[in-house]
């Protein structure tokens, strides 16, 4: 909840005023996120060395890939599927320009509080998904469409939670068809 909101009399903090993006923003942040994945995958080399000795020698760590990459494929197709056909939900808006003033401050590398105050009250995970949509366009498509990406990842790790958990690739495939198929959450995804 806002200051001014519990104080009648406070006034809204004073925040910077946001920049509108270049399509260069959107090259440079996939770049950054890039970079990120790479160090990521350099620091956690030797765990994932049995993944993919796995791959390359077990037929069922093969076969789970694959289950992994069809239901994250299919999850993302029906998320993709009349993706502006909705029109518009209820706090896009605030996604949508949050999340965009947080990549433009990050590529500015503009680190003052004022400039990072906007819509403070849910996680910026999200948010940063969907900002760098903003960045490709000003549309509602690109910031869904990082959405849909998310959402279809979801489907896939919901597959490897219920195949570990139960020790079963039929209970993990039916918990990814449950997150991947499932309408409501193909609609607040």
């Amino acid at each position: 909840v806002p200051p001014a909101a519990l104080r009648p009399g406070a006034k809204k903090p004073p925040s910077a005023a946001p920049r509108n993006p270049h399509r260069r923003d959107f090259w440079v942040a996939l770049a950054l996120l890039g970079l990120l994945a790479l160090a990521a995958g350099l620091w956690w080399r030797r765990a994932l060395r049995p993944w993919v000795r796995a791959l390359r020698e077990d037929p069922q760590a093969r076969l789970d890939a694959l289950a992994v990459a069809a239901v994250g494929l299919a999850a993302l197709a029906v998320r993709l599927w009349g993706l502006n056909d909705a029109g518009q939900t209820w706090d896009e808006d605030v996604y949508f320009g949050a999340g965009r003033n947080y990549w433009l401050n990050l590529l500015a590398l503009d680190f003052r509080p004022d400039a990072w105050a906007w819509n403070l009250e849910h996680p910026p995970v999200t948010k940063y998904v969907v900002g760098l949509g903003t960045l490709w366009s000003e549309s509602m498509a690109g910031p869904r469409t990082g959405s849909a990406l998310l959402g279809g990842a979801t489907a896939a790790v919901a597959y490897l939670f219920g195949r570990d958990a139960f020790s079963d690739r039929r209970v993990g495939l039916v918990a990814a068809l449950l997150v991947g198929l499932l309408p409501s959450l193909v609609a607040h995804g």
